[in-house]
């Protein structure tokens, strides 16, 4: 609809400002082509400088193809556009999208800018500019992944509406009650089986929306192959086990982890007693990844592996991603080392009180509303088994070992709790 026909805005509706410009980084994966189309040059242009102008964006969006625009969408502007890359899903048919092969500079383009805001996994993205959705659910979406959408212009208004029972503002038509998002850097996170939709608008509203398909699982080898080399991050799907004879009695890994799963849907917050499935779980993907040179090779280019070596990392808040992390000269932990580890925790995690608590920090339900799960895992110090588990633990903290089996594992910091901090404050006072 055009800005002249939108709903008045409220007074306090958000102004949305941005940056002059947002650094990405200028790193190019071996084999692109020649940019052939004047959005392919600019998107080159940007990659080589390491930053991403943000009064370029309106050019892409003049030069680049406007007719991916999703039923959901509506626009009366005559620049309203949508711009899809990145995998897709509709039903049994799935694979990438056009766009992603012929416009491959400017997918990788924006993918570098998406990661430069969040770490949220994605297997696709949506450019849109002037473009209003209207109230929908994105059902094809993976129920355990996250969207996010990026502002990439200045404009008033233009946030989401997100269903919310216990919110104020009816949608659009005025069926649902929910709450708005305004957005901003480092972008608005929701669940995508939520109802949502566009807040008006003054300006030019120019977004990218990321999202991961449902059928990640699905997707060829190949197909991953190009996403990790464009800089996409889908979520790691664990291998492809055959078929199982239900009368096979053997307890393998599979029925372990999938035992400790529903053990843990079914018991929500309560503990368990052990980790081994974790464990197991992890030397059997390393072991698998060890004799796939297609994933090694895709794993090498994010940083994760060096040869034979896992790399040990550290949060970057500047480029906003793990790098590595060389400051004590041991930056490499090599394969033979992480499977030891994985092999002597498996041998000690089942003795009596080495561990204390394992367990997630929230109910697990069928559908969770965040991407990310984080659990809290407590080991004795006061015993020889807890005490080596903690060592080994430490060995897999930061390090590509578990960020190729989509964990990362990190100490917890030593903090006071609030408690504590209350009776500090009131000492502090007499």
């Amino acid at each position: 609809m055009g800005e002249e026909e939108l709903d008045p805005l409220p007074e306090d509706e958000h102004q949305v400002r941005i940056p002059y410009s947002l650094e990405i980084t200028s790193h190019t994966p071996e084999g692109m082509p020649t940019p052939r189309h004047v959005a392919e040059q600019i998107a080159v242009d940007m990659i080589a400088d390491g930053q991403v102008r943000m009064d370029a964006w309106e050019l892409l969006c003049d030069c680049l193809p406007s007719g991916d625009l999703r039923r959901e969408a509506s626009t009366d502007h005559a620049d309203g556009m949508g711009f899809l890359s990145g995998a897709y899903s509709q039903g049994p048919l799935h694979g990438l999208r056009r766009n992603t092969t012929t416009f491959p500079w400017v997918t990788l383009m924006i993918c570098k800018y998406i990661r430069s805001c969040t770490t949220e996994a994605f297997t696709s993205f949506v450019l849109q500019r002037n473009t209003m959705m209207q109230a929908h659910r994105d059902l094809n979406n993976s129920p355990a992944s996250c969207n996010v959408v990026l502002p990439c212009s200045s404009f008033k208004g233009g946030g989401l509406w997100l269903e919310a029972p216990s919110g104020n503002c009816p949608s659009r038509d005025g069926t649902m009650l929910g709450r708005i998002q305004n957005l901003t850097l480092p972008g608005a996170v929701f669940h995508p089986h939520l109802w949502h939709e566009t807040r008006p608008w003054q300006g030019q509203r120019i977004t990218v929306a990321i999202y991961t398909i449902r059928a990640v699982a699905d997707l060829e080898p190949s197909h991953l192959h190009t996403m990790w080399q464009l800089e996409f991050t889908p979520p790691i799907i664990p291998p492809r086990s055959p078929p199982h004879d239900p009368t096979d009695n053997d307890t393998s890994q599979d029925k372990a982890v999938a035992t400790a799963t529903n053990h843990l849907e079914e018991e929500a917050m309560e503990e368990v007693d052990t980790s081994a499935p974790i464990e197991e779980e992890m030397h059997e993907r390393l072991t698998i990844l060890r004799g796939d040179a297609q994933r090694r090779t895709s794993m090498e280019k994010l940083g994760w592996i060096k040869g034979e070596n896992f790399q040990r990392l550290k949060w970057d808040p500047k480029l906003k991603k793990n790098v590595i992390d060389d400051e004590e000269g041991l930056s490499e932990i090599t394969y033979e080392d992480v499977l030891a580890v994985l092999r002597s925790m498996m041998t000690r995690c089942n003795t009596v009180e080495a561990l204390l608590r394992f367990h997630p920090t929230r109910p697990i339900t069928e559908q969770m509303h965040e991407g990310t799960l984080a659990f809290l895992l407590q080991f004795s110090l006061q015993n020889e088994s807890g005490m080596q588990l903690y060592a080994d633990m430490s060995q897999l903290c930061h390090c590509g070992s578990t960020m190729v089996c989509g964990i990362e594992v990190k100490k917890e910091r030593n903090s006071r709790n609030q408690l504590a901090n209350q009776i500090s404050r009131l000492l502090n006072s007499l």
